[in-house]
């Protein structure tokens, strides 16, 4: 379903939605002409009443340098819910500020410092990820987690600064996503390739792969890129046929989209992974490790064609779920003093 762009801030701000719940804003940059990558995250967070944590704004920040990995940093910084303020097209916090088409803010530590403004330039429609097989059914009865995406590849221009020093943005490649809901979703798998090393077409590959929960069917949802078309599919056929193998930190993928096929291959890139520690709203943690300079490879094939496709490190793969994927120290912002 396309959404107006305009109404986004307008769907579920948690100032309206039912406590406890959570909201989370977020963005992956990929720059190829400084072969940097960014993540950024809002979030805002109001636990069980009965649980000994209080409600929260989340500000997170994470920088990968392909050419660098000892530049790779991740950050986050919680503040009390009370400093943001929410209106219907801004969101505001002494640190950031967030609009539809502007992302402000800067994160520190006693040791790095990372800052940003971005500016989108939205190259296709917004659209609800939920898949008609959810949004039809009783099943949207057990869901309590919605995605939306808010900027499909769009493209970015701007600056960011790690360790005072700057970089300017020239129509980097992005996206913007919103999520909110009562209940986090049980796994989550994630694969973002806007650009690659040998296309001259204007592929690029989106890959959503979700378990809402244990009894629920995996759910598979592929937007393409190609020659500024976007496709994506939410049929039964699309969402429900792929086929995933998860072998931490890999992922090998076989979907579908409209008149495509694909089969995708994507490995984490283990020495820049961010780790992170997101809390559902009854207190569980849920283990996310993120890479936005991983390396994946594409096959497509559409009407008999096939197109081979790769990137070194300039892919987005995620893992999410209620265990530790390694042994890693995983940040967790909700609980610094």
């Amino acid at each position: 379903m396309n959404l107006s762009r305009a109404d986004l801030f307008k769907i579920q701000l948690l100032t309206n939605y039912p406590k406890p719940g959570y909201e989370i804003w977020f963005s992956i940059v990929i720059d190829p002409v400084n072969q940097k990558a960014f993540w950024l995250r809002y979030t805002t967070f109001f636990p069980d009443p009965s649980l000994n944590l209080q409600p929260k704004f989340v500000l997170w920040g994470s920088f990968f340098d392909t050419k660098n990995a000892s530049n790779h940093t991740y950050l986050a910084k919680s503040f009390s819910i009370d400093t943001i303020s929410m209106s219907g097209d801004h969101y505001q916090h002494p640190s950031a500020t967030l609009s539809l088409d502007k992302l402000t803010g800067n994160i520190a530590s006693d040791k790095f410092s990372l800052s940003w403004q971005l500016f989108y330039q939205h190259q296709f429609e917004a659209f609800d990820y939920a898949p008609n097989l959810i949004k039809n059914s009783f099943l949207k009865y057990f869901v309590k987690a919605h995605s939306v995406a808010c900027s499909p590849f769009a493209k970015v221009n701007g600056n960011i600064t790690y360790k005072n020093q700057e970089y300017l943005l020239n129509n980097a490649s992005a996206v913007l996503t919103h999520i909110w809901g009562s209940e986090r979703i049980e796994q989550l798998f994630w694969v973002f390739a806007p650009i690659f090393d040998n296309d001259f077409e204007g592929w690029g590959v989106e890959i959503a792969i979700v378990k809402v929960k244990t009894f629920l069917p995996q759910i598979t949802v592929v937007k393409i890129l190609h020659n500024n078309n976007l496709y994506y599919d939410l049929s039964l056929l699309s969402v429900l046929s792929a086929k995933v193998r998860i072998n931490y930190p890999e992922l090998e993928i076989k979907a579908r989209c409209k008149e495509f096929k694909l089969m995708v291959k994507a490995r984490l890139n283990t020495s820049q992974i961010t780790p992170y520690i997101y809390r559902n709203p009854d207190g569980k943690p849920f283990y996310i490790e993120q890479s936005d300079v991983s390396e994946i490879f594409c096959l497509i094939e559409k009407n008999g064609k096939k197109q081979e496709l790769f990137s070194k490190n300039m892919a987005a793969v995620e893992f999410h779920g209620r265990e530790a994927w390694s042994s890693r120290n995983y940040l967790d912002p909700y609980y610094q003093k």
